[in-house]
């Protein structure tokens, strides 16, 4: 689960870094063109406000709250929107979406919740499970991070860590 609240008899720990990007239903848009077709879709109050400070010009008239159902919508439109990496990827190996080149990226951390009772020998062979799904996710988002680095003028920098190189911010207004 992202932004995990404890509860007495549950314990949190990291699962995975997933990288929320900015992709777009056209190839090679720029900033300027992502901020017509931009759909703000609500990552939780962390994403909203590293948006906000970073990314002051990019705003839009539409917003999903729901996450999962953005994929396609966006998609399906030629929209552009952030999004989780790993559910962008089908999506931009079919064409479908691009990567926006000099898009800051956003890390949406996963965090995995157990019950502190539950029997030691089913969490460990969950936790062996997840660690090899986490494996895979994370080569396959480092392909798609690699992509955007390559495809970037600078290096990717990260919503709410550093401040945005000055392009990216300008040309969306």
């Amino acid at each position: 689960m992202h932004t995990p609240q404890l509860r007495p008899g549950l314990h949190a720990e990291p699962l995975l870094e997933e990288d929320l990007i900015l992709v777009a239903g056209c190839a090679g848009a720029s900033m300027t063109e992502v901020a017509e077709r931009y759909v703000m879709i609500d990552w939780g109050p962390e994403f909203v406000q590293a948006h906000a400070v970073g990314l002051p010009n990019l705003v839009s008239g539409k917003t999903l709250a729901l996450g999962s159902i953005a994929v396609p919508f966006v998609a399906n439109r030629g929209l552009a929107a952030y999004m989780p990496a790993r559910s962008a990827m089908p999506f931009l190996e079919s064409g479908e979406l691009h990567l926006v080149a000099d898009a800051p990226v956003f890390p949406y951390p996963a965090w995995v919740v157990w019950h502190e009772d539950l029997d030691t020998d089913i969490r460990a062979v969950a936790k062996a499970a997840l660690d090899e799904v986490v494996a895979t996710l994370d080569a396959a988002q480092e392909g798609v991070i690699e992509e955007l680095a390559e495809i970037s003028e600078e290096d990717v920098a990260v919503l709410g860590e550093r401040e945005i190189p000055s392009n990216s911010i300008n040309e969306a207004s």
